[in-house]
């Protein structure tokens, strides 16, 4: 299965908020385990996986902000700058 058609809870997490939570096991985001600086493991597949799951996400974003009409996602602050 391609990984841009799946996108775990602990990426979502990251892209929406800009916040790297590690478990104790089982992580699947795009930190190392250790770093909290999720700007530190900005990659090209961070930038596919937002590109494909964007629209999804950001009405996850919306619905879930609905209070902060204006306050956008993480991932839409670094990537869709232009």
């Amino acid at each position: 299965m391609n990984r841009a058609t799946v996108l775990g809870p602990y990426r979502r997490h990251e892209l929406l908020t800009g916040e790297i939570c590690y478990p104790m096991q089982g992580y699947t985001g795009y930190g190392d385990g250790v770093g909290t600086d999720l700007t530190a493991f900005i990659s090209d597949e961070m930038r596919v996986d937002w590109q494909a799951h964007r629209d999804a996400l950001l009405a996850f974003w919306r619905s879930d902000n609905a209070d902060r009409p204006h306050r956008l996602p993480w991932a839409a602050r670094q990537f869709d700058r232009r």
